[in-house]
């Protein structure tokens, strides 16, 4: 009788066991997934005159893959989008469940996405309403938006505009670009043209634009016209001219030196305009950090009236190539 009892006993004993294990199995099954798991994805774009770059950030601003290609001035509107197309396609294959699309571009983009000009560079997308032809193509909620206005949202998510509620960044490239914020919101303007600083007329004395004086491309002609031979031999570009004057080369300093006076006029009718806190230069220039924008502060105090110095910050972006790609999708993290 008493081993019965035992047996009886360590049989339930036995069962206990396993129900308890199934039970904590099942628990561990249905615990939630880590974190960075469960984080929204996004697949964005930044379509410039040269190349497209795309890449897969999630909601806290980390790119976690990415690539680019070269645009293709040529190229039909149908096949662009296509391309863009098979991209989101491919992410979804690999990568699962994608929350949206944010696209950052050259160009005038309304508030439809539709991109309406100033996009010379790629002629086949003025006009096409990029919003909808990607969100009929993969059913996925699609942002547009200018890639200087892209740049600075950048900026105020994750770089050097962060906690920042007004502020002007100024893009220096092959071109000039400007986008506006104002109580934490960008100024697009009446008409979605706000901060096209590139087309400034600052000094009647002068011809040209602002930006014929003063982007990154008026720099590395203003080089050239002076020792064209050498230059060119050496293929020079924006990186490669800091480079030499860093090393103490003074035959390209003073081109450089001009350059910098020419980029402080505009920036100092800037503040005269817009009295903003901050100022955010951006742009291929901005990895040359505070070599330049102490330079360029430094001059642009010359060009301002005592009343007027030293209240506004010019500091370099931090956000690199990726501001105009966490721009974009923080228009879907940051809705309000």
């Amino acid at each position: 009788m008493n081993l019965v009892c035992s047996m009886s006993s360590l049989l339930g004993a036995i069962l206990l066991m396993f129900v308890a294990y199934g039970f904590k199995s099942q628990q561990a099954d249905s615990l939630p997934l880590p974190a960075e798991q469960r984080k929204m994805r996004f697949i964005a774009f930044d379509i410039g005159g040269t190349s497209v770059k795309y890449g897969l950030v999630d909601e806290a601003g980390k790119v976690l893959a990415g690539g680019s290609w070269a645009t293709e001035a040529a190229e039909n509107g149908e096949a662009f989008i296509e391309k863009l197309t098979n991209e989101v396609r491919r992410f979804r294959e690999e990568a699962g469940p994608i929350s949206g699309i944010g696209v950052s571009t050259a160009g005038i983009v309304d508030d439809s996405g539709t991109i309406m000009g100033g996009i010379e560079n790629i002629p086949c997308l003025k006009g096409v309403n990029l919003k909808r032809e990607l969100e009929s193509r993969t059913k996925l909620e699609t942002q547009v938006i200018n890639d200087v206005n892209a740049a600075a949202l950048g900026e105020a998510w994750m770089g050097a505009g962060k906690g920042e509620r007004a502020f002007f960044c100024i893009a220096l490239g092959t071109g000039i670009g400007g986008a506006i914020v104002l109580n934490s919101r960008l100024y697009k303007g009446s008409h979605f043209r706000a901060a096209e600083i590139g087309y400034m007329h600052m000094n009647r004395t002068q011809t040209g634009s602002y930006e014929t004086r003063a982007s990154t491309s008026a720099l590395v002609r203003g080089v050239l016209d002076r020792e064209p031979k050498e230059t060119a031999a050496a293929g020079v570009n924006g990186q490669t001219l800091f480079e030499q004057v860093k090393s103490g080369d003074s035959a390209w300093a003073e081109p450089l030196d001009q350059w910098l006076d020419e980029v402080a006029k505009g920036i100092a009718d800037l503040i005269y305009v817009l009295d903003p806190g901050l100022i955010i230069v951006g742009g291929g220039v901005s990895a040359q950090k505070t070599f330049l924008t102490d330079r360029i502060a430094a001059k642009v105090e010359a060009y301002l009236t005592p009343d007027f110095r030293g209240l506004t910050r010019i500091v370099p972006a931090l956000c690199g190539n990726e501001a105009g790609m966490l721009g974009a999708v923080s228009l879907f993290v940051n809705r309000n």
